[in-house]
Order: structure tokens, then sequence, then C-alpha cells
């Protein structure tokens, strides 16, 4: 079931409410790495100034923090950006006091402000909101972890003066000699342990919530007790139960007051109508346990609240005669819906004091301000999707009941609005508050506002003319300040001529045009294959990938090397390898695969091995090669496994790798990982850069290099720069004056001169003071469109790159693998194209030469292209004398047997709605599958039929276990039936009887698509979700051999008595790498690029095929089989049902519709029948 809106936010409220009760709440996160001190914070990061060496901030996108807890006395807020750090502010001073390097962690400050409680990873700490001074910490200790990279998580509470806190106890952490469920920490004694145990079982994988209210010694838990939800107030001091309720009960506090008001609330999920049960709050003494009094509602409770004091108690209640909420501007009516009125009471005596229904909308949430005088409501309405809710939120005066605003934190409620802390519990309890709470840093209104922060920079590169750079989805123009958004992109490297960049989006490696705006070539891989990195040559000429496509069924996926020579396209060198990083020599002759143990060096263009050299092992993350290319470094970390359950992290690692001495050792490591490697053009520098742990500072490292690229200060590098953000990526400038800097605080130009020479840099360099974002690219069709209002363009003269430099090297870049195939043009299609976007297919077609003769063809409307308009076309018999075929409409369709003159024999019984049927090489048989009797939910039986075509009657018929049939055929022998299953089998049926011989897979498998050879010896089996082709014996279903298919197979067609299966395998989005494989020699004949086959036509020998692919742009591809080499391509084709290309009986020879209709291939200026 779909979840609306609302529960989509209550869904959120309720993972924030587990993984930080902001205040006084417990604390559950998922494990992240390690040990806490205090980050690096210099007063220049603090106060956001430039540095001495920095020439420019580039970044600017930006984000405002979102808050996760604010202190009771709004001295202290704590935010968090977008992945890369936790903030504490100073609210006065509106600046950042303390500052985490993760977003993983989960804070709530105590009741009364002096302390702050931190969850991260392995540790609980608390923290003096003072001077943010740690106070003490505890590091659980599981003592029966399940597995060494399970995560853990840990849950606290801190209490209302800061004294104690609760946590559980899961797996014996904190308290290896007990198997109690809590144990009570002091933090001014920190060796001390107290047993607490509660009525509620313990539960290591679901452990209850709790909570302190009030005081010291109370405490609420919500969780499972005897199979039902259960929420109990208990005394700490004495370890008993005060208060018991079950059910979905929602719990709000009023601590001056010491009472609690419990009460079931119902909510609506979808635009239904709510069942009526009046409800009913109580007033619970938070001492006793006792319920003081019992408050009856004349209609259903929608939510409640009760007021800090306990003066009063608000209730949303939809009465029994409520109306339906009036039609809303510009939202569709909540038919199902019904109005609430606000009722407030006296907790004391139950005596209601006010009511109220003047909002027009039913109130779904409701929550005290601080003063009491004011409610913050959440009113529910139908968003238009489907029966989808939203909730938008409102200020509702009290008394009266009138709607303020619907902008709550306006300056009239800005010193009222914060949260009280009365949150305990129920689903819906955090919802309204987080909504409130994330306006304190995020509205103009709020009476304080963090400082924007920039987004994080990841990755980093210059362009050779060094005018441009790009960072993070942002191509710079650093001499105007221009900046074109190109979102999408990862593994982007400028190209030799400067006006191309190299980049990958998601699992389609590309090439794009600065200048121009346009993609000139694409690779799109499938959804079974995602590129982990793709690279380019500097020409443009090479592009490998490391893959990890699907493996066969239970089979673990196998990394594979796709390299690829754009220049011959139909050759793509796969081949397994266990590489996680790749990098091309600067001369573009070699390819560097980087492994957790070795590194390979492969020539190029044959892939060859060149040598293999060990390394110590770690995970790679960055690669450089030298200039010369002697030297290869490689930034990573250990392979030592994660212990999530201890939250260690791995060491970095920066290894060296001498190539022509054929050893490696480790340069540098860092209780850190290294993120980023990089070489200065002019080989004089390398530079390293690691991620920001709480204990380590981002850092980045620089060595000088000799001549021969070795590191002459080995063991003393110079530190750079030091920064409590990590370090993602580095990238020099051409002149290797300059560094490029992505960091967790956005990309930053540094300048490696000396201090005093970095102003005379900036002048020289002609930087621009400010950056904007002029333009945005298409990732997808590299076209470009101005930002709003923008009359600027990113390569504003003078400062154009200079892409003449290299006219070479561009003309490689633009061009494409020569085709001498010849293309026809059969007229273009008016539906078929998107505006300005060029399909792989279409690039595809336009590497062919226009053939001299090639002309729109005028598709005749002949009386034989008329009726096989109404007919899908299925096999023909061997000697091609009679063709089976489908009723392509009509409300009951049939099977028709056609003779050589298209004069129909027989009509068959009707069969199910899809085309399933197939006629035998010999022409004496026809197997149907029969229309599904579906007589119940298990039903999952499939009806075969055979028919004797002389006798034109059913010879037998076959149930078969399945779901659904997707293909039937029969051996060019007549031994066999074999029958696709599309719900994961391939059954074989005998011919003569109906008998089944063999079933495969037994269990289910991903759609598998199978061919029967002619010769009735093997079975081709393959699964659209895997990669590789099992042979099968089809009467034991027994595996003979595989057929090592790197890319996952989309199509299959064995060639006629030849032992020859051509295997179509993805290869890109539209298209597949065809591959003729020799069973016999277990060799590949050969292998094309074609587009995906929808459908495959053979002439009589088989020396001929047809490919056919449908889709927005259309192509039929004339394939000699005994060398794969193309000699026709059609395009467009099949723009209606009659325009059918097809092949004569020979070979060699293509014809519209029919052989004795027009000749188009090979182009004659009359028919010339076959």
């Amino acid at each position: 079931m779909k979840l609306n809106n609302l529960a989509r936010v209550r869904a959120l409220a309720s993972a924030l409410m587990l993984l930080t009760w902001s205040l006084c709440g417990c604390e559950k996160i998922p494990q992240q790495p390690s040990a806490e001190t205090n980050a690096h914070l210099s007063a220049i990061e603090l106060a956001g100034r430039k540095a001495p060496n920095e020439l420019a901030q580039l970044q600017t996108q930006d984000c405002v923090p979102r808050l996760i807890s604010v202190s009771p006395d709004r001295r202290l807020a704590v935010g968090s950006t977008f992945i890369t750090e936790t903030i504490v502010y100073d609210v006065q001073q509106g600046l950042p006091v303390k500052r985490w390097p993760t977003v993983n962690n989960a804070l709530s400050f105590s009741a009364n402000s002096k302390r702050l409680l931190r969850v991260y990873g392995d540790q609980i700490s608390v923290y003096d909101t003072d001077d943010m001074a740690r106070i003490q910490t505890w590091t659980a200790n599981p003592k029966l972890p399940t597995q060494r990279t399970s995560p853990l998580y840990l849950m606290a509470a801190i209490s209302p003066e800061g004294q104690h806190l609760l946590v559980a106890n899961k797996d014996q952490c904190f308290h290896a000699d007990s198997e109690a469920a809590y144990i009570l920490l002091q933090v001014d004694n920190p060796e001390s342990r107290i047993e607490v145990q509660t009525p509620l079982p313990k539960d290591d994988q679901e452990p209850p919530h709790f909570e302190f209210v009030g005081s010291e010694n109370r405490l609420v838990f919500h969780g499972i007790q005897a199979g039902q939800k259960t929420s109990l107030l208990f005394d700490l001091q004495s370890q008993k139960t005060l208060y018991s309720t079950t059910g979905e009960r929602t719990l709000r506090l009023a601590a001056e007051a010491e009472l609690i008001a419990s009460a079931q609330v119902t909510q609506r999920e979808s635009m239904s109508e709510l069942e009526a049960s009046p409800g009913q709050i109580d007033i619970v003494d938070l001492n006793s346990g006792n319920v003081i009094k019992e408050i009856p509602l004349n209609g259903i409770l929608r939510d409640f609240d009760i007021t800090d004091s306990g003066a009063e108690v608000i209730a949303a209640v939809q009465q029994s005669d409520a109306k339906a909420p009036p039609k809303q501007i510009d939202v569709p009516q909540d038919s199902t819906g019904r109005l609430t009125t606000l009722q407030r009471f006296k907790p004391s005596t139950g005596e209601m004091i006010g009511e109220s229904s003047e909002l027009e909308m039913p109130v779904c949430a409701i929550r005290y301000t601080r003063s009491g005088l004011a409610c913050f409501v959440g009113m529910e309405y139908p968003n238009g999707y489907e029966d989808e809710l939203s909730a938008k939120l409102g200020a509702v005066q009290i008394p009266g009941g009138k709607q303020v605003n619907d902008k709550p934190t306006m300056t009239k409620l800005a010193g009222d609005y914060l949260a009280r802390g009365n949150r305990i519990g129920g689903a819906q309890s955090p919802g309204i508050l987080e909504t409130v709470k994330d306006q304190f840093l995020a509205t103009d209104h709020a009476i304080w506002s963090a400082s924007k922060q920039p987004f994080r920079a990841y990755e980093v590169a210059f362009a050779p003319t060094g005018n441009l750079c790009w960072f993070s989805d942002t191509l710079t123009n650093l001499a105007t300040g221009n900046q074109r958004l190109i979102t999408d992109l990862q593994d982007v490297q400028f190209l030799a001529d400067g006006e191309h960049v190299f980049a990958r989006t998601s699992n389609s490696p590309l090439i794009i045009s600065i200048t121009k705006g346009t993609t000139v070539w694409r690779s799109d891989f499938d959804t079974f294959i995602w590129p982990q990195q793709s690279v380019c040559t500097l020409d443009g000429r090479f592009i490998a990938s490391i893959i990890r496509p699907s493996g066969l069924p239970n089979q673990p996926p196998k990394t594979r090397l796709l390299l690829v020579d754009r220049q011959d396209q139909d050759h793509p060198l796969w081949q397994e390898c266990d590489a996680q990083r790749l990098c091309f020599s600067k001369d573009g002759k070699s390819l560097f695969a980087v492994g957790k143990r070795h590194v390979q060096q492969l020539s190029l263009p044959d892939g060859e091995l060149v040598q293999e050299i060990t390394i110590p092992e770690l995970e790679p993350r960055d690669v450089a090669v030298h200039p010369n290319g002697r030297q290869l470094f490689i930034a990573g970390q250990s392979t030592a496994p994660k212990l999530y359950f201890r939250g260690s992290a791995r060491t970095g690692m920066l290894v060296q790798v001498n190539l022509t001495g054929n050893q490696a050792s480790t340069l540098q490591t860092i209780k850190a990982p290294m993120n980023a490697v990089a070489i200065s053009p002019d080989g004089s520098h390398l530079n390293a850069a690691n991620q920001a742990q709480e204990s380590v500072p981002g850092s980045i490292w620089q060595w000088n290099l000799d001549s021969n690229g070795q590191p002459l200060q080995r063991d003393n590098p110079a530190v750079l720069l030091e920064s409590p953000y990590g370090i993602n990526d580095l990238a020099f400038s051409p002149d290797s004056k300059q560094l490029l800097i992505a960091a967790g605080n956005g990309a930053r130009l540094w300048n490696l001169q000396t201090t005093n020479e970095t102003e005379m840099a900036s002048k020289q360099r002609k930087l621009a003071k400010h950056f904007q974002i002029v333009e945005y690219g298409n990732s997808w069709t590299g076209q470009i469109r101005r930002a709003n209002g923008s009359k600027a363009t990113l390569l504003d003269k003078p400062e154009t790159p200079d892409v003449t430099s290299n006219k070479a090297s561009t003309k490689l870049i633009d061009s494409q693998a020569d085709a001498n195939w010849p293309s026809l043009d059969l007229g273009t299609p008016t539906n078929n194209r998107r505006s300005g976007n060029v399909s792989e297919i279409e690039r595809w077609l336009a590497n062919g030469t226009k053939h001299p003769s090639s002309k729109p063809v005028a598709w005749n409307r002949s009386e034989l292209a008329q009726l096989l308009e109404r007919y899908e076309l299925g096999p023909r018999s061997q000697d091609w004398k009679t063709r089976l075929a489908y009723e392509s409409f009509g409300r009951e369709r049939h099977h028709v047997l056609f003779d050589d003159q298209w004069k129909p024999i027989f009509k068959f019984p009707r069969v199910d709605n899809d085309y399933h049927g197939t006629l035998s090489a010999s022409g004496n048989h026809v197997a149907l599958a029969l229309p599904r009797q579906i007589t119940g939910l298990d039903d999952n039986v499939l009806k075969i039929q055979l028919w004797e075509t002389e006798t034109q009657q059913p010879r037998w018929t076959a149930e078969v276990i399945g779901t659904h049939v997707s293909g039937l055929e029969i051996d060019a022998l007549d031994r066999y039936v074999k029958v696709n299953d599309n719900g994961g089998a391939v059954v074989v049926l005998d011919l003569m009887t109906g008998q089944q011989l063999g079933r495969y897979p037994t269990g289910r498998a991903s759609n598998l698509i199978s061919r029967l050879s002619p010769d009735a010896k093997l079975v081709a089996v393959a699964s659209r979700g895997n990669s590789g082709v099992r042979l099968l014996d089809p009467q034991t279903m027994q595996q003979q051999a595989i057929i090592p298919t790197p890319s996952r197979t989309l199509w299959m067609q064995w060639l006629p008595e030849s032992g020859h299966l051509v295997i179509g395998q993805a290869y890109g989005r539209s298209m597949s790498l065809a591959t003729c494989w020799d069973v016999s020699n277990a060799t590949t004949r050969w292998s094309k690029l074609v587009p995906n086959a929808q459908e495959v036509d053979l002439d009589q020998a088989g020396r001929w095929m047809l490919v056919h692919h449908q889709g927005q742009t259309s192509a039929s591809v004339l394939l000699n089989t005994d060398n794969g080499q193309i000699h026709a391509v059609f395009a467009p084709t099949r723009l209606k049902a009659s325009q059918r290309l097809v092949l004569s009986k020979s070979g060699g020879k293509v014809y519209q519709t029919d052989p004795s209709e027009l000749q188009l291939w090979p182009p004659v200026d009359e028919r010339q029948p076959d």
C-alpha cells in the first residue's frame, strides 16, 4: 500500500524519533566509525574567512542546515548539512561553537540545557553546553556480535538534570556481566552501573523506546508486551511500573504540573472515512501513576496536547455531525473528510472551558506553544495524487481558535513558538514539532537563522587551457566567474582539445562538446549493468569501465573490465578482473587496472597484459600516474574488515608503485581514509588528501618529486592544509601553480606558491571576484539553456578556450568508427523524435554511408499488403511453402496457416491473448498455447496443444506447470516441443506423446529466454537479468556447457544446420552486441554492434539475417552470418503494420512486404520477384 504524504511525514517523524529524541529523549542510530575527540577547528574555519593561500571559493550552491535539536533555554541549536557535518550554534552570537564531520549522529539536551547527549558509532558522550567540552564517554563493548560487519544500534536517554543516562544493554554492550535490558549510568561516576529491569521483554533487535519525564526517577517506555503495544510510566528508584496502557496510545507531558495526558488518537492514512469511536483523555499523576481524571469526548479524537503548566488540555475532535470541509483554492475536494472542533478542558475537573470550529480544514495534529497562548496545527487536505493526503502548517490563537497565519514563525510568534519537549510517544507526535522546529533555522521570520553552508564538492578537474574547471556538477569559467550547471555527471575529465568533456551519468559514459552543447558519443548500459568507474584517454579514443553485471542464477556477479576502442566498437574487450580503479597513461598507450592486491598494466589497443605488480593490500579510491609513466600512486584505505560494532575506522594508505622496477611500497599512512591523489602536469609535485575523522582533520599533503617521479622528502611531506572538512578530490592547474580542491565545504582554488605571491597570482590569472550560474546543461543531450534572467554565457569572450590548438585531437574525438555499410532512408516518421534528444541508435545510424540510390520509399497499398496488415507473421516451414500467422486484432484472434501464395489453409481455434504458437520446420505440426482457465488463486496450469497440419486435427493436449507462456518452438527433426514459461522455467515435451521430458530450473528464475537447436541436441537458456548462456540436454535438462557472455543476454537465434548460435548481448540502451558462437569449437566466430532485435528473419540456408529493431527510432540490419558483415541498414522501418521488410528465400535481397512486392535491396528501379 502506498503511503500518502501525511503518512510519509509521520514515517519520517517516527524515523527521526528513533534517530534523535531531540528534547529529553532516547538516542538510536546506526553505527558509524570511531572514537570522537574535539574536531580540528581554526579561527578561520569558525569565522568562515578565506585562508591566505586561497584564491577563490568556487561553490555557488549552498544549503541551510537542517535543525536537529534546540536547547530548552534556546541558547544553543544543533543543525546538520547535507552529508557533510553536524554543527552546534550559539544562537545569540550566530556562530558555530562545535563541529563534527558527520551527520550520522543523534543529539539531545537535558531539560535544564546544561548538558548535551551525543550518540555516534559505538560511543555515547555527554558535553558541557557552556564550553562544549566533553565530560564523559562510554564505549559499547558487545559481548556476542552476530557478524563482524553488523551495524550496532545504541539507544540512550539523558535525565532532566543531566546527571544520569539510561542505555539499552543490547548484546551486553555496557555491562558484560548483566542480562538486564537497561543500565543506568552516572555522568559524574563513569564506573557506576545500575541494572534496570522493566516488565517489557528484552528485545535486542527492536528494543523498547524510552525517555526521562519530569524528574530523575521517572521514565516512559514504549514497547511490545504479550503481543500488544504497551506504554509504561516507570519509577526508576523502586523499579516499579506506576502506570500502564496498551494500544496506540499517545502521551503528552506537563512537566511543571507533573502530569501526563494519555489518549488514543485516530488518524486518516488516505481519503477514507473514520470509524466513529468516541475518544477519551486520561490525566495521569506523574508521581503516583494514578489516573486522576477521565475526560470523555463527544467525537473522534484526532490529536491533543496539554500545557506545560497543566492548566488546560486542547483536543481536535471530529463530531458525529461534522460537515465536509469546504472546497479550497487549488486543492481537490475532500469529500470523505470532516471538519474538527478545537475543545479546551481543565485537566483537574474535566470541565470544557472553550470550543472553536472556525478552521476550514480538518486538524490532524496540534501542539501548544511554550506560553500556552497559541497552538500550531496541522490541517490535512487532498494533494491531488490518487487518494493521498498532505498537511498544511498553521498557527491558532488561544482563546478564540482563530487562525493567525499559515506561516507560524511570523515575527508576532517568534519568541513563543519553540517546542517544549512534551513529546513522549505515539507515532504521530513528532510530526508537527519537527515541521515547526525546522523553521527555526530556515525561515526569514525566525528569531535567528544559521548562515548558509556551501554544498559538498566531491570531484574536480582542470581544462588543459586553464580557463575552465569542473567541480561537482558545475563547469566554471575562472576568468569571468560564469558557471554552467550540469547535474548527474561523474568521473569527469577534460580531453586534450579543451573543447570536450568525458563523463559518466550513472550507467552511461559519454563525451560532451562544451562549445556546441551536444553529446558527441554515448554508450548507455542497461539497468542490470552499472559501471563503477569509467575513464577515457586524452584523445577520446579508448574508454574503459569497471562494471559488475549480474551473474548466472545462484552465482555471485563478477567484476569485469570493458575496454572500448571508438574506432572499432564491434570488438570490445571484456575480461574478468578484481580492479576497483582505472587510469590511462598520459600518452594513451597503457591502461592501469588497480585492485586490492595487484596493479595490472594493459597495452592498447589489444588489452594485452604487460605486467602485474603486487601491492600492499588496500581498497583503492584514487589513482594517478606520473607523466613519464614510471611511477603510479594509489590513495585508499586498508582492507581490514570494518568493525561496525567497534566503530573502528580504516587506516588511510598512499601506495607508490614503481612501474619500471616492478615493486610497490607504502608511502604514507593515516588514521583516516585517503581519498585523493594528484600529480602536477610538470611532474614536480605529488599531492594527496584524506577524509576527515573525529580525531583526524582533513589534510592535503605534498611531496616534491625528482625527474623519475620519486618523492624527495619521502618521510616528511609538507602539509598544505588542515580542515575539519574532508578533502574529496584534487586537481592541478595546467601550469602546476594552483590546486583545485573538492572538500566538504565546497570547491576552492588554492595557490601553491608562497603566501606573498598569492595576490600577484590572482591578478595574473585575472580571476573573477564573483561566481554565478548563468547556464544549465543537459547531461543526456548536452544541450544548454540560459539561467533565468541571465544574459551572460559560460564562454563569454575573451575567455573562450582555445579549441584550435589541437585540431587533430578534436577531429578524432568528433569522429566515429568507420562504417562501410550503406544506409537506406525509408522515410522519416513524424512522431519518433524527441526534441533535442539524439538516441544512441540514432548516433549509430549516423555512422553509415547514405547509399546513392537511397530515397524515401513510396509504400504501396497492394491487396497483399492490406491482407498482411491484419497479421503478425510467425515461422515458415523449411521449404518456404507454408507460414503461420496470428491475427493482429479482433475480439477472438486465431492462428492461420498460409501457403506460399498467401492463401489460407486452415484457421486454428482461438488461442491466448498473446502470440503463442509455432510451426515446425517440416510444416507438419503446429503447437499452440490454449487460453488459461483461471479457476482459483493457486491456478498455475498451462495447456499446450499439438496439431497435425495434414489432418488438421489436434494430436494431444498437455498440461504444464507454469504462469505464462512466452515462447514455443519445435525442432527441425520433429522430436520436441519446447515451452518457455516467463515465470522462470523451460519445459521440453515429447512431440509424439506430449509427455514432459525435462524442466529447467526446478525453482523460480528471472525471465528466462531459451532457444531449441534445429538438430534437437541442445537448448540454449539465458536469463534477461543475468550474463551467461547455458547449453542443456533437452531430454534431461542437464548442463552440457556454458557460453561465457560478459553482458546480459537479450535475444538468441540458432542458425539452421550449422551448430552456430547468435547471441545478442546488452551493449547500450538500444544496442546489442551480436556474437556468433561456434558450439563445437567453443569459440566466437564474429561480433557486430547492432540495434536490439525484436524480430530476426533468416533466409532458407541461414546465411543471411535480417535483424529488426522497433522503438522510437526503428531500424533493420542485413547481416551475412558467415562473417557478421553488415550489408545494408534500413531506417526507419515498420512505420505501419504493412511496411514490413522481408528476406528473399535465397538471401541477399530485401523486399517490401513480400518477395512478390517491391525490391529494396539491392536497389533497382523495378520489381524483381525472387
